[in-house]
């Protein structure tokens, strides 16, 4: 396999990175051969890959066992510790952890990470990153998003447009579906068939696609409006009350979602109906206590 220039670029580096890419220009597989070789030589560590769904994760996991296997065949652990589908165990004493988050993370909260892969980095909710980034606390550790675009939203957008101040770690890195399918040295695992192939079906998606979905897709760019009819400002606009002064006697609607001496907090949603409208007048907040006070 011969490298594309930013794949050795990628590599080079070795601090916080992030890769925002078009479709299968080999994102996962220069992360799986970066998070092979980091392995092998940083002793005492896990590494962690997580994705939107568990399989998305376990494609970049397989990967990465593949190299190791291949390349560093007696690092892996055997017998009881051989590889399973959620850790690979080194004789290093590293750990490889392919784990579900779902839609908040719960379930990984127990670990301590030195190096974190984040695979289709864009539709990971908001949830999962604050289950996620203190495991990276108290190690000093890394953390690698690889994606391609999904909306100017969410923190994968916001780690790729600020460069300045709490996102400065991160080395930034992009390359294009069209450029690569170009520019890629032909070798044996990219051959010039494969070429001819990868730019008929650039434009054949060029023609079936909207403009702005083949630029998310194809061109790693953040289009804004591509999932959504109503901008963020009109939707604020439209939903937005002032609140009442007062509330007169009437009848009201109730909603609570309760909480108990955790840190949640037990909210109080007032509502008032009018006229086939239901308009949110009021709401309370309390924290810490009882479902009997509640």
């Amino acid at each position: 396999m011969k490298f594309d220039k930013f794949q050795e670029d990628f590599l080079k580096h070795k601090g916080d990175k992030i890769l925002c890419c078009g479709r299968q220009v080999g994102k996962s597989t220069i992360c799986s051969i970066d998070a092979g070789e980091w392995a092998i030589t940083h002793k005492n560590s896990n590494v962690l890959m997580i994705a939107p769904t568990e399989r998305q994760a376990r494609a970049l996991f397989e990967k990465t066992l593949a190299y190791l296997v291949d390349k560093y065949p007696k690092h892996i652990r055997r017998g009881k510790n051989r590889p399973t589908k959620e850790l690979i165990k080194l004789t290093n004493n590293v750990n490889i952890y392919c784990l579900p988050v779902g839609l908040a993370g719960i379930g990984i909260r127990f670990l301590t990470v030195h190096r974190l892969y984040v695979d289709e980095a864009s539709r990971v909710p908001e949830e999962v990153w604050s289950a996620v980034t203190p495991m990276l606390l108290t190690t000093g550790g890394d953390t690698i998003l690889l994606s391609t675009p999904f909306g100017t939203k969410g923190e994968f957008y916001r780690t790729w447009v600020n460069k300045d101040d709490a996102y400065r770690s991160f080395k930034r890195f992009s390359a294009t579906s069209e450029i690569i399918m170009k520019e890629r040295p032909i070798c044996e695992t990219w051959t010039a068939k494969q070429r001819e192939k990868a730019l008929l079906k650039l434009e054949q998606e060029k023609a079936r696609m909207s403009r702005r979905e083949y630029a998310q897709e194809y061109l790693g760019e953040f289009i804004e409006d591509l999932m959504r009819y109503f901008p963020d400002e009109l939707i604020k606009r439209c939903c937005t009350l002032k609140r009442r002064g007062g509330i007169p006697q009437g009848n009201y609607y109730l909603g609570v979602d309760i909480a108990r001496m955790g840190d949640d907090e037990s909210t109080f949603e007032i509502l008032d109906k009018q006229m086939g409208q239901i308009v949110h007048v009021e709401n309370m907040v309390t924290k810490k206590t009882l479902t009997t006070d509640t």
